[in-house]
């Protein structure tokens, strides 16, 4: 008799090991969905290289590489892991790395808080489509404000889109300021009637010309 029940509980123990023999699946965001996957960024040696766009690589602009898209395409790239949400212009090739869709420059990679990890998972929304030769044409962008504490930026950032849920504003960390951005806009005369717009309910702000 306890033999048999030996057995029994062998046989049971068996079956519960098989049972997580199975081999182990990762998470991952690879779907049937081409705007969603991992972002990574470059910078080091590739600055001032010339990109297959023909445009000379500057870490410290907001650019970024993708398979596809003709160049001068903003894409407004949000990380998924924190929220994060900044808008590049593509003017290279790449990323060639399974599961990546973007590589970003630098700068793109440090407004979305990802310069340390390498990595993150994205979303891609693609806001317009121009020329290769319009890689260059500036855009303007309104600072409605500067903190030296991200958390004051963070509020006026809600104040912001509770008042304007359709704005397009961002945090922006430039050396030890956080700064409000809203925008871009393609002219100074679009941004400054945003401005006004702002100005109705009772914030400022300043219109700056950038490269993206």
């Amino acid at each position: 008799m306890i033999t048999k029940h030996k057995n029994i509980l062998v046989s049971l123990l068996l079956v519960l090991s098989l049972s997580h023999c199975k081999k182990f699946q990762p998470p991952t965001v690879e779907s049937n969905n081409p705007n969603m996957g991992y972002a990574s960024w470059y910078g080091g040696k590739f600055h001032g290289q010339k990109t297959a766009s023909g445009q000379i690589y500057d870490q410290d602009i907001m650019t970024a590489a993708h398979r596809t898209a003709p160049f001068g395409t903003l894409v407004r790239v949000t990380n998924l892991d924190n929220g994060e949400s900044t808008i590049v212009r593509i003017n290279d090739r790449g990323p060639f790395v399974k599961g990546r869709i973007i590589d970003l420059s630098r700068e793109a990679a440090s407004r979305l808080r990802m310069l340390k990890t390498g990595t993150a998972k994205v979303s891609l929304e693609f806001l317009s489509q121009k020329s290769q030769e319009h890689i260059h044409t500036a855009a303007y962008m309104i600072q409605a404000g500067s903190y030296q504490n991200r958390e004051n930026a963070t509020f006026q950032l809600k104040e912001l889109k509770a008042k304007l849920p359709a704005l397009d504003a961002q945090i922006v960390e430039k050396g030890q300021l956080y700064k409000v951005y809203v925008g871009p806009y393609s002219s100074e005369k679009k941004a400054q009637t945003a401005l006004g717009k702002l100005n109705t309910f009772s914030f400022d702000g300043i219109v700056l010309q950038i490269s993206i």
